[in-house]
């Protein structure tokens, strides 16, 4: 979590106010946490760190392309979504 909450790419470390990014308006989803910018803070922080736990959620992967890796010899398939940057 200390990593992400920097990471200067992503919208988590604007939430936590450590960076900016154009177009984010992190009051409007602190917001849905609390008034005060500060519980707001904990409660997402705390929200996003109980989804980590959970783990790997088979409904929220895929809806993209399983594609084959032609040039493998193990026959392998590369699943990816596009709407999602990383793995």
């Amino acid at each position: 979590m200390e990593t992400l909450d920097v990471y200067k790419w992503s919208g988590h470390a604007v939430l936590m106010g450590r960076g900016l990014l154009a177009g984010q308006f992190p009051g409007e989803v602190l917001h849905m946490f609390n008034a005060s910018k500060r519980a707001a803070r904990k409660k997402y922080r705390n929200f996003v760190a109980d989804g980590i736990s959970l783990g790997k959620k088979e409904e929220l992967v895929g809806g993209g392309l399983k594609r084959y890796l032609k040039f493998s010899v193990s026959q392998v398939y590369e699943s990816f979504d596009d709407r999602i940057l990383g793995n």
